[in-house]
């Protein structure tokens, strides 16, 4: 039998690439050339017919090109199998998929995941922007993300700005995006 939260995960995921893609394709008609990024389950990612499935959405809206659609995998998330992982990543690259890691910082923080995974964008976790101008440790964490990923060629967003502060702090550090209700 299947597991229902998986089964659940990835139908759920199919939902929300369909309607992303109209989005972004609505967009595009409308002249607004933006990159639209979609959070995808590992469980989703590791689905038989994940890659079919995005082939087929993509195939619905050829007016988005694929570089402009960016999946997102949660750094917290546990990759049960990080090989079959990085050939589907591979493929969709492949396609011209972008992939970003999103929390960084919060979950396995793998650096074998940084080697081995074909991703485009780290995405730094809001706890660690939080603490910008609170605790020095944490600042030093993101200090560190910030200098790993333009030395690993790494685009990168910071989540979760909410103050002048911290939207000046990151811009200083050269953080390429900031993503937060400020």
């Amino acid at each position: 039998m299947a597991n229902p939260t998986v089964l659940l995960e990835t139908t759920s995921g199919e939902w929300v690439l369909r309607p992303a893609m109209a989005q972004a394709a609505a967009w595009h008609r409308a002249g607004l050339l933006m990159t639209v990024s979609v959070n995808v389950s590992a469980n989703h990612l590791l689905q038989p017919g994940f890659f079919a499935h995005l082939q087929a959405t993509l195939a619905r809206d050829p007016e988005v090109k694929p570089e402009h659609f960016e999946l997102e995998v949660l750094e917290s998330a546990a990759i049960a199998d990080i090989e079959q992982a990085i050939g589907i990543l591979l493929d969709c690259r492949q396609l011209g998929i972008h992939f970003a890691l999103d929390d960084f910082g919060t979950g396995y923080s793998s650096l074998t995941y940084l080697r081995k995974l074909p991703i485009d964008t780290l995405k730094i976790d809001q706890s660690f922007v939080a603490m910008i101008g609170v605790d020095a440790l944490s600042r030093h964490i993101l200090d560190s993300i910030i200098e790993l990923s333009g030395k690993l060629d790494l685009g990168i967003v910071a989540e979760g700005v909410e103050t002048i502060e911290q939207c000046e702090y990151l811009a200083a550090q050269g953080v390429d995006f900031l993503q937060g209700y400020l």
